[in-house]
């Protein structure tokens, strides 16, 4: 396992209890993500994929206070949405 590498400035993302959707910006050789959930008080569920990816509460589950690595291969976008509702910052980077 080795230390997640940021390569650029997060993207910060409002999650409510609806899904939505955010074209991923920053460094494009990049194929991983670090979903930042820390200041969140509500879990946030993540899919990666292309303009149409949706979100679900079978989605990846970020849980309050934490941050996970996310490998999104070659997505274009992120999906996202939360218990309730959270703000949570995704960066761009290489690791797990």
């Amino acid at each position: 396992m080795k230390n997640f590498q940021i390569f650029d400035d997060g993207q910060v993302l409002s999650a409510t209890g609806a899904s939505q959707r955010v074209a991923l910006v920053g460094n494009s050789r990049s194929t991983d993500v670090m979903i930042d959930n820390r200041s969140g008080s509500s879990s946030v569920y993540v899919r990666a994929g292309g303009a149409d990816v949706v979100a679900t509460t079978f989605s990846m589950r970020i849980p309050p206070g934490a941050k996970e690595p996310f490998a999104i291969g070659h997505a274009t976008h992120i999906a996202y949405l939360a218990d309730s509702s959270a703000t949570v910052v995704v960066h761009r980077g290489d690791g797990q």
